[in-house]
C-alpha cells in the first residue's frame, strides 16, 4: 500500500515540479526563447509549452516557423516526436529525451551526474550536459521580444 501511495504521489507531482522551475500563465502556457549550443554551433528557437493536469506538451520552433520537434513530458519521462530530419537520429533523440526529462523533473538549480540546471534571477534557465558539451538556455519572452 505504501508503494502505491508513493507511486501515485510521484506520478502526480511532476506538474508541480515543472511549474516551480518554469512559470505558466493562467491558461497553462509558457513561451520562451531557446538557445542550444552544441560544441560551438548555436541553434535558436522558440519554445511553446502547455501544462495540463497530467502532462507537459511543447514544441521547439525556429524564428521562421519551422518545427524542430515536439515533446511530451509525463510520468517522469519525455517523448520526442515530429523531429526535423537533421536531428532525427536515434542517438540525438535519446540525449534530447534524457536532457528534457532532467530539466522538467528539476524543482530548483541542481546537479546530477553530468547534467546541471540553473535558474538565475532574471528567470533564465540553463541546462548543461557536460558529457556531450550541450547547453540549453531558456529565456522568458517579454513584450519586446514577442
Amino acid at each position: 500500500m505504501r508503494r502505491l501511495v508513493f507511486v501515485v504521489l510521484a506520478w502526480s507531482s511532476f506538474c508541480v515540479q515543472a511549474q516551480k522551475l518554469f512559470s505558466f500563465d493562467e491558461e497553462g502556457m509558457n513561451r520562451m526563447y531557446v538557445e542550444m549550443n552544441m560544441r560551438g554551433h548555436e541553434v535558436t528557437s522558440l519554445s511553446l509549452m502547455r501544462l495540463t493536469t497530467n502532462e507537459l506538451r511543447g514544441s521547439l520552433v525556429n524564428e521562421f516557423g519551422i518545427k524542430a520537434f515536439d515533446f511530451v513530458y509525463a510520468s517522469g519521462k519525455t517523448k520526442v516526436s515530429n523531429v526535423v530530419s537533421f536531428l532525427d537520429k536515434w542517438y540525438i533523440k535519446r540525449v534530447l529525451k534524457k536532457d528534457l526529462s532532467f530539466l522538467f523533473s528539476a524543482t530548483t538549480s541542481c546537479h546530477r551526474g553530468k547534467r546541471r540546471v540553473e535558474k538565475d534571477s532574471a528567470g533564465v534557465i540553463t541546462l548543461t550536459n557536460e558529457k556531450y558539451k550541450l547547453t540549453y538556455r531558456f529565456s522568458p519572452l517579454n513584450d519586446a521580444t514577442e
